[in-house]
């Protein structure tokens, strides 16, 4: 089944900022089946087909060529498929059709990947509009 991975910003125009990638399993994109999505200013959503349950997480220091000193970023990796996605500035995810909050505390850079049900919070329709992003 193809993934649809998607950015939505908040602060993006009026047009919204929004970046889609479809994905095909066994199809490469980028180095390694890697693609990587920066968030700006605001709250931003990284869009994903596919259950939490299937999928991991870890942090590790940015690989940016624009990164600060110490900044990090978060890897999500379906463990069927070994796909990963790279997620800079991106607070908040959605998984099928379910919104959920980033919580990383608790998640150490250069730790192994950890289930992602433990770093998620659900978010409903009300909190997501609170924030400026889209309801579904």
């Amino acid at each position: 089944m193809p993934r649809l991975v998607q950015l939505q910003g908040a602060d993006a125009p009026a047009a919204r900022k929004v970046a889609r990638t479809w994905c095909k399993p066994g199809t490469k994109q980028g180095a390694g089946a890697t693609t990587s999505w920066t968030g700006g200013a605001g709250s931003d959503m990284a869009v994903f087909f596919g259950a939490v349950q299937h999928m991991g997480i870890k942090l590790r220091a940015s690989t940016a060529a624009d990164a600060a000193p110490g900044q990090q970023e978060v890897v999500l990796r379906h463990k069927l498929s070994g796909e990963e996605d790279i997620l800079r500035s991106v607070e908040w995810l959605q998984v099928g059709g379910q919104a959920y909050r980033l919580e990383l505390q608790g998640l150490a850079a250069g730790d192994a990947y950890q289930a992602l049900a433990g770093y998620v919070v659900q978010a409903d329709a009300q909190e997501l509009v609170l924030v400026g992003l889209p309801g579904f």
